[in-house]
């Protein structure tokens, strides 16, 4: 069941080609889903966007496989812990996002 906050994530919708200044994300928004035992809800703070993220749009093969398109663009940051169901993640606690997480609020 999802709650009333509300989740926004770039997804690769197209792989660029050659120079290109449409960078073939979209911005989509979600419903956050209730958490459950085990998990905790982060907003992101701080996104890094650097040069590797075209890399990962691409299908050129590198230490990490390519976004998937349709898949939330990856990305590294820093978060805030706003609800938790874990007793090792508290309110408030900040994090270091991982690739996974990606692009997103949430």
């Amino acid at each position: 069941m999802p709650t009333a906050e509300k989740n926004r994530a770039f997804r690769l919708s197209k792989r660029p080609t050659g120079l290109t200044e449409e960078p073939g994300l979209e911005l989509v928004t979600t419903e956050v889903p209730v958490l459950e035992d085990g998990q905790a809800l982060v907003r992101t703070l701080v996104l890094s966007v650097d040069p590797s993220s075209r890399i990962f749009m691409s299908d050129i093969r590198s230490a990490l496989p390519p976004v998937q398109e349709g898949a939330v663009m990856r990305g590294l940051g820093i978060g805030r812990v706003v609800a938790s169901r874990r007793t090792d993640l508290p309110v408030g606690a900040l994090v270091v996002l991982s690739t996974e997480v990606g692009d997103s609020d949430h």
